[in-house]
């Protein structure tokens, strides 16, 4: 059989290969600026980590309310992960990171002003819910920004950022509690995912491809080929000799016969 006439299931026929992004300065700028925004997706995480002794002798929380502060988070996370995938799928995408940022930032605020043990599981959860959709927002756009070429180097060193952040992030909160208290760590934490919010605004953005609609072309021709081509062979399986029957029909197709 001809390779060009060769179909495997899944294939896409006659597709033009999409051209590769180019490596810009831009480009790596706002790379830059992705890594900032998931070092502080971190910080704001991890940290809560340094200020729950803190918390605990305040409020004097049993154990078990401690734990539940400190495992909330993950809670929100958990529930707005796969909602907030399909989102970034169908929506912008840098407005999708700018409103988390802001969503998460203003729930690590309200952390710094909670009075009691429900308003500090609610304001962790809110963390959890906002942070929930940055890394597939981030990972679409770092698709959409970079060849393939480097994309897995491009992803080592965006996942670099995920230990750097949440170390950086417990280190100061350790550090704000140990000087000015632990509901100063939030206020001063919020900051920085606030103002990113704003910068982020005015990221790069890609839209998402259609398919090529029905019509002429090469494309549309093979695939009519090959569709009729399966109608053919299921009707001729049917005469009285079907395994001579489907593979003539079947090479015939291909070469532009038809069975009769």
């Amino acid at each position: 059989m001809n390779e060009a006439n060769t179909f495997e299931p899944g294939m896409h026929v006659d597709q033009p290969a999409a051209a590769e992004p180019a490596l810009t300065t831009r480009t790596h700028l706002w790379f830059v600026i992705l890594i900032v925004g998931y070092m502080i997706d971190c910080a704001d995480r991890f940290m809560v980590s340094a200020v729950l002794p803190a918390i605990k002798a305040e409020f004097a929380f049993s154990d078990a309310r401690i734990g539940m502060i400190g495992g909330s988070f993950y809670l929100g996370l958990a529930l707005l992960a796969v909602p907030m995938g399909l989102l970034v799928d169908r929506t912008s995408r840098k407005y999708m990171i700018s409103g988390m940022l802001f969503v998460w930032s203003i729930a690590t605020l309200a952390m710094g002003g909670a009075r009691g043990f429900g308003s500090m599981l609610l304001s962790r959860i809110g963390v959890g819910m906002g942070e929930s959709g940055y890394n597939p927002a981030a990972y679409a756009l770092m698709s959409a920004w970079y060849p393939k070429r480097v994309r897995a180097t491009v992803v080592g060193i965006f996942t670099m950022a995920a230990p750097l952040g949440g170390g950086i992030g417990i280190a100061l909160a350790g550090y704000l509690t140990h000087r000015y208290g632990w509901r100063h760590v939030f206020g001063v934490m919020a900051v920085p995912g606030l103002v990113l919010a704003l910068i982020f605004l005015f990221a790069p953005d890609y839209r998402a491809r259609r398919a090529p609609s029905s019509g002429g072309g090469a494309s549309t021709r093979r695939l009519a080929r090959l569709s009729a081509s399966s109608s053919a062979t299921a009707r001729c399986c049917l005469c009285s000799s079907p395994n001579w029957c489907c593979s003539s029909t079947w090479a015939g197709s291909m070469s532009g016969a038809s069975c009769s």
